[in-house]
């Protein structure tokens, strides 16, 4: 356990004692809850240099050391396609959100899924995608639905999950009121 009284494991672990954990979000477009460490153990479990793994997804080299160095973490289409190359799932590589604090965007980046894709896949403007998953917009029982599928998850995992991106936002929202009392 660290300092801030989080419990740091090998698969939440970066390097040098730094870790992803629910607390800590990625940039824009990135893979909340990828490890590191995971990647590094599944990539020697299977044989891959960082060369080779570059060229089979079509990264260059500095991309996939970035990674293994915790500098920048891949987007889901990244992810998806190195999981599909190491014979592992994407969930094998993000270890870092357990399942009762997933919002949708885990659930999409854990399936391999730019939000552009999936907006695409659902017939719905992207910019009304992200109001959902960020807990701005209610989630329509269709899309519910057709998420669950899409992700190929439970219909109770998209509703937690939806549940759990709105009590992020309330939380962050009455945080910011505080701070500027």
């Amino acid at each position: 356990m660290d300092e801030r009284g989080v419990v740091v494991t090998p698969e939440n672990e970066v390097s040098g004692g730094e870790f992803v954990s629910q607390e800590k979000r990625v940039a824009r477009g990135g893979s909340v809850g990828f490890s590191p460490v995971a990647l590094r153990r599944h990539l020697q479990r299977a044989g891959y240099t960082v060369e080779e793994v570059a060229d089979q997804i079509g990264l260059s080299r500095q991309a996939v050391s970035a990674w293994l160095a915790g500098r920048t973490t891949p987007s889901p289409q990244s992810l998806s396609r190195v999981a599909q190359l190491l014979e592992v799932t994407t969930a094998d590589l993000t270890p870092g959100i357990p399942l009762e604090s997933m919002t949708l965007q885990d659930l999409r980046t854990r399936a391999g899924m730019s939000q552009t894709a999936v907006a695409q896949e659902l017939g719905v403007l992207q910019s009304y995608l992200s109001d959902v998953e960020r807990g701005r917009r209610e989630l329509n029982t269709d899309i519910a639905a057709a998420l669950a599928r899409l992700y190929q998850v439970p219909l109770d995992e998209i509703l937690d999950a939806w549940e759990q991106a709105v009590t992020l936002r309330k939380e962050r929202l009455a945080a910011r009121r505080k701070r500027k009392r």
